[in-house]
């Protein structure tokens, strides 16, 4: 558990700067209610694990949608390489979406 917490905070730590200006308005307004409401619910260790597990299984699923959407672009499929782009930028907002939510639970 210690292991994978730690993955987390490093994964979280790396993108963090990215996903700040990457997240809508609308995105971060959900996101502050969000992080309001974790803080005064006491979540779960079951359920903190949980979400680290789930930041990390999305962080590798967005890895692989990049790089098949860079493969179709090689291969000329503009099509697939830009659905492929398209659901990897949703994936990413959405984790990390959750990985501030990890954060500020810890706080």
């Amino acid at each position: 558990m210690e292991k994978l917490s730690l993955k987390c905070h490093q994964n979280i730590n790396k993108v963090r700067s990215l996903a700040i200006h990457k997240l809508t308005d609308p995105t971060r307004v959900q996101l502050a209610s969000a992080i309001n409401l974790t803080k005064v619910i006491n979540i779960e260790a079951r359920t903190k694990a949980a979400l680290e597990q789930a930041y990390i299984a999305l962080q590798e699923i967005v890895a692989n949608l990049y790089i098949e959407a860079e493969q179709a672009v090689i291969e000329d499929s503009f099509a697939d390489a830009s659905l492929l782009q398209s659901q990897a930028d949703n994936l990413y907002q959405v984790a990390e979406n959750l990985g501030f939510l990890i954060t500020e639970v810890e706080q």
